[in-house]
């Protein structure tokens, strides 16, 4: 029964979403704003205006971070729509193109890029 109500919840969740979310499985990263420190994530669905993300355990992370991903080379500034254990709700407020990225504030963010990106 109660397995039925949360599978019920989440249709109901997901029904009332103003944007489709796409199912991913993207390996990202959380740095804090300052570059002091970073965590690995797994970006599980994403849209246009967030994302939903999943952490190998709990873990304390401020309002408001940037976000890098594997996949492209770019960053947001993302900020916490919801919280649960192990898993983090964003809303996308800003994009940060890497590729020539001067901006001294967010230069780091380009060398987790690098490191996130696959290998030939």
């Amino acid at each position: 029964m109660a397995l039925a109500l949360a599978a019920h919840n989440d249709a109901t969740a997901a029904e009332l979403r103003a944007v489709h979310r796409r199912r991913t499985f993207i390996a990202g990263r959380v740095a804090f704003r300052d570059g002091s420190q970073t965590f690995a994530c797994t970006i599980r669905d994403v849209s246009d205006g967030g994302a939903r993300l999943e952490f190998p355990g709990t873990i304390l992370l401020p309002s408001r971070f940037f976000l890098v991903t594997s996949k492209h080379n770019h960053a947001f500034e993302a900020e916490v729509a919801w919280r649960h254990p192990t898993l983090l709700g964003v809303r996308f407020a800003r994009l940060f193109p890497l590729d020539d990225q001067t901006d001294p504030q967010v230069r780091h963010l380009r060398d987790i890029a690098r490191e996130l990106a696959p290998r030939p």
